[in-house]
């Protein structure tokens, strides 16, 4: 073969003049398709396979792919994801020498079914570091190199999924990009498009990418997450489920970033470790429906798939508990429980495997669907993570061919966790659509107001302009006479109608709670759109009812009009706590981290003014802490207002402080916006959760109100219908 090296190209030979030494070819072949090694002569890149400098591995879950042991054995080696997921992480000291040893001696078969004692790598790593993804690739040198400034054989790269790596000898590598310069540009492209990810990856992006893998996240297909600014904590989603199975399949309050909650339910990992361990063929992934399955009619609760998943999943359902009594009913339904001879099972089943398919066989998803305010949706991790691995297997797919540009500010980007998603459905979602319309119920309800505002106001100030003036003079009346009897009291007929049709819209409103007690009202609207109408009716109602008084409260009849009112403002104050609260809880968490971060940068340049505001910030600290286990609510309020209005001194002490430290102006600006942020989270964070307690009585609150208004209403009905024959 002959190799112009100057330009970088061969004469390849044809396929079956390259020589590959008997048992490599499928490696020579899967190597051969990869389109960054589509520059190398045929030759030479069968000479590499036959001597070892170029392989593919197969890595199983959880095993370790480079690590100090490793490095010591081979020496450097480039590692290029052909397929799967890798991930480097820290781990605890002598961790990783336990992996080795219990790795010892396990074969091929049991690694793939095997469950691990001490749970995956994912939940044992201090700190997972970075992901490579399907075209991506590392240098282990430079792994090495971080290991040794953690003190030695404490970072490691492992498989995250099951996975194809191509493992090349370093040297090799290098003088083949020397040879080859097109193939040096792909490879060199490849490894600066690594580099900038994951020099992009720090501070609040570190918390978020370790959140990401730590939880299963980056192999998931799919995932349920809860907007904690948008729920109110109804429950309705885990009621749905358990109404439509028999034993509810996700539970909120899962793994929480930020202002997201991530719910305990499937999330149809991309490698399925629930399947294999099963003997009894009774869980499947579903090609067609893209879902892992269980056949509740030969499954035998072993408990294998359970055991193996490891995000808690996957539940074993005690078929003789008596509060199972709905799940057992649903089985017998559909004839799941035989055994014995033609049946699924040879003996009984004492429990059964349950886990969310994401209602696979219906056409919505139960618990989407029933959240009244939008907080739970589906989407893909793609959606919200944006780790950036799409675009490396697009480079990949490309041989790495051009540069890649890519925004760096949107690799784990950390604002929906800071200021949550505001949206109602994900891209994955599947929700049953609302029949009536909130918005229909809004545009006719304002506009009913406004009319009668306006002929109100008319019949006051100029009559003649009025309807009830142009009705009389149709009816024959004279102009004066006609004039005369234009007017507006809270008995006229205008001002009934008015009153009957606040009361209306405040029933609407209450058929809210209502419909989880009349099911046929689920047939009507959606959960959403019967919370919708109950804000509509919640909030037109009372403005229909104080046109109808007129603003005559001087009387007892005024009580329900006041009633009323607290009920109004309870509403509004309970839907302020709810969209509020989580954010002042949740909202600054990952700011936090690059807050500190911050200020570590600066102490460098001068050590004086951010030691000043470190202690600043401590002895604030330690005042909120004294403060937050002194009082209840209504202290922290009050502690809260004073500290408002001591902020003022408090930043002209931190002006002089930063002047006398000799910073420059902009610096003091940036130091000062800095402080003052940490010291408004530490705030937060110390006082808000006083408010959060009452955030979850608030609704007994509401609803008190609501019964009490409705009683004083009914009597001021009966009374003015009793006054009025």
């Amino acid at each position: 073969m002959q190799v112009d090296q100057a330009k970088g190209r061969g004469t390849r030979r044809a396929p079956d003049e390259v020589t590959v030494a008997p048992g490599l070819e499928p490696v020579y072949h899967a190597l051969r398709e990869q389109p960054i090694f589509g520059d190398l002569p045929d030759g030479v890149l069968a000479s590499a396979v036959n001597r070892g400098e170029l392989t593919i591995r197969r890595y199983w879950r959880d095993d370790l792919v480079t690590d100090a042991a490793t490095l010591a054995a081979e020496g450097p080696r480039v590692h290029l994801v052909r397929t799967g997921q890798l991930a480097a992480a820290v781990f605890p000291a002598g961790l990783l020498a336990e992996e080795r040893r219990d790795a010892a001696g396990v074969t091929e078969e049991e690694k793939r079914q095997k469950i691990r004692a001490r749970g995956p790598l994912i939940r044992l790593a201090e700190k997972n570091l970075a992901t490579f993804g399907e075209g991506e690739l590392y240098n282990s040198t430079a792994l090495a190199a971080v290991d040794h400034e953690l003190g030695g054989d404490r970072l490691a790269c492992y498989a995250v999924a099951p996975s194809d790596v191509i493992v090349a000898d370093a040297q090799w590598l290098g003088e083949l990009a020397v040879a080859f310069p097109r193939f040096g540009s792909r490879l060199r492209r490849a490894l600066d498009a690594l580099s900038l990810r994951l020099r992009s990856v720090s501070g609040a992006k570190q918390e978020v990418l370790d959140f990401f893998v730590r939880h299963g996240l980056s192999v998931a297909t799919t995932m349920r997450v809860r907007q904690v600014d948008r729920c109110i904590e109804c429950k309705e989603c885990e009621r749905a489920c358990e109404e439509r199975y028999g034993h509810k399949r996700l539970e909120i309050h899962g793994p929480r970033l930020g202002m997201l909650d991530f719910v305990y339910a499937c999330r149809t990992c991309t490698d399925q470790r629930c399947v294999s361990p099963c003997h009894y063929d009774s869980i499947k992934f579903d090609a067609d429906r893209g879902e892992v399955v269980i056949n509740e009619a030969s499954c035998t609760g072993c408990g294998a798939c359970a055991e193996a998943c490891p995000y808690g999943s996957i539940e074993m359902v005690n078929l003789f508990d008596p509060k199972e009594q709905l799940f057992r009913v649903r089985l017998e339904g559909k004839y799941a429980l035989g055994h014995g001879e033609g049946a699924g099972r040879a003996l009984p089943a004492l429990e059964i495997a349950s886990k969310c398919d994401h209602c696979a066989a219906f056409s919505d998803q139960a618990c989407v669907s029933r959240c009244p305010t939008g907080a739970l949706i589906e989407i893909t991790p793609a959606e919200l993570f944006r780790d950036d691995g799409a675009l490396a297997s697009a480079g990949a797919r490309a041989g790495f061919e051009h540069t890649m540009i890519r925004s760096v500010g949107e690799i784990h980007p950390t604002a929906p966790f800071e200021k949550g998603l505001g949206i109602v459905d994900g891209a994955a979602a599947r929700v049953s659509r609302r029949r009536v319309s909130p918005l229909l119920m809004w545009g006719l309800g304002l506009a009913g107001f406004f009319g009668a505002l306006v002929e109100i106001v008319l019949r006051l100030r100029a009559p003649t302009w009025s309807l009830e003036y142009a009705w009389h003079r149709m009816e024959g009346l004279e102009p004066g006479i006609a004039r005369l009897k234009v007017g507006y009291n809270p008995g006229s007929d205008l001002a009934v109608v008015l009153g009957i049709s606040g009361v209306v819209l405040l029933v609407i409103g209450m058929l809210y709670p209502m419909r989880k007690r009349w099911r046929w009202l689920a047939r009507i609207g959606s959960s959403a759109a019967w919370f919708d109408l109950h804000i509509a009716g919640g909030v037109l109602g009372p403005l229909y009812v104080t046109l109808h008084s007129s603003l005559k409260l001087d009387n007892w009849v005024s009580i329900a009009f006041w009633s009323m009112i607290l009920v109004l403002l309870s509403g509004i104050i309970g839907r302020y706590l709810y969209t509020q609260v989580p954010e002042l809880l949740h909202g600054g968490e990952l700011e936090e981290v690059d807050l500190g971060r911050a200020l570590l940068a600066w102490r460098g340049q001068y050590p004086d003014a951010v030691g000043w505001l470190e202690q600043e910030a401590w002895h604030y600290r330690a005042r909120l802490r004294a403060a937050a286990a002194r009082g209840g609510v209504v202290y922290a309020l009050g502690w809260m207002i004073a500290d408002d209005f001591a902020r003022p001194a408090r930043w002209l002490r931190r002006r002089a402080l930063l002047v006398h430290a000799g910073a420059p102006p902009p610096v003091r600006r940036e130091l000062r916006r800095l402080v003052g942020r940490v010291l408004l989270l530490e705030r937060r964070r110390a006082l808000v959760p006083r408010v959060h307690g009452m955030l979850f009585q608030w609704k007994k609150v509401h609803v008190l109100f609501t019964f009490a208004m409705m009683a004083v209403t009914v009597v001021h009905i009966v009374v003015a219908l009793t006054y009025s024959m």
